[in-house]
């Protein structure tokens, strides 16, 4: 498929502190695009509805993701009142690449001081919302196929070429938009 060949462009803006997505539906009759915005979240816990989720990261002890955003949030106050230990939570670990320059070994440390590797936790990242997105696709009645969206992550333009080469790499490499179109952008 040519890179112009796409039906959806779906955006990622996986922020310092609170992530979203928005897409657009090519209209080919009409050569309009319309913007469509996440879906409004739930903080749950304190009925806060918000238009950004949480740049919050859950991922069981093996490092496989549990929960993104709020559902992340949430989850992880039930597993600590349980008193269960056997997972990561992420939070805020954006700037890291903006103070380190990012390596395929860097770590980051989740709420409790243990540690994965950045790229496992941005992948995961950038696969919450991707779950998010498709989630919130389905129950709208768009049929999508992957192969026919173009996905675009948004990164912060003063970030360093190191830091913008590691998102794409975190893309490639951990990510189920390995054989997709994708496209990183600065903000």
């Amino acid at each position: 498929m040519l890179s112009t060949d796409y039906k959806f462009v779906v955006a990622f803006d996986i922020g310092t502190t609170y992530s979203a997505y928005a897409y657009a539906e090519k209209d080919f009759k009409n050569n309009q695009i319309k913007i469509t915005c996440n879906k409004q979240w739930n903080s749950g816990q304190y009925n806060l509805t918000t238009m950004k989720t949480p740049t919050s990261v859950l991922l069981d002890k093996d490092g496989e993701l549990m929960e993104f955003g709020y559902k992340a949030e949430n989850k992880y106050a039930e597993l600590v009142e349980e008193g269960a230990r056997d997972f990561y939570l992420f939070r805020r670990f954006k700037l890291d690449l903006y103070k380190n320059t990012p390596t395929s070994k860097m770590e980051l440390a989740d709420e409790n001081g243990r540690k994965l590797l950045a790229k496992t936790v941005f992948a995961k990242a950038i696969s919450g919302l991707m779950k998010e997105f498709e989630e919130s696709i389905d129950t709208s009645g768009i049929h999508l196929i992957r192969d026919e969206v173009r996905w675009v992550i948004t990164v912060p333009a003063i970030w360093s070429e190191a830091a913008k080469q590691f998102m794409r790499n975190c893309a490639y490499l951990f990510t189920s938009l390995l054989k997709y179109w994708y496209t990183i952008l600065s903000s």
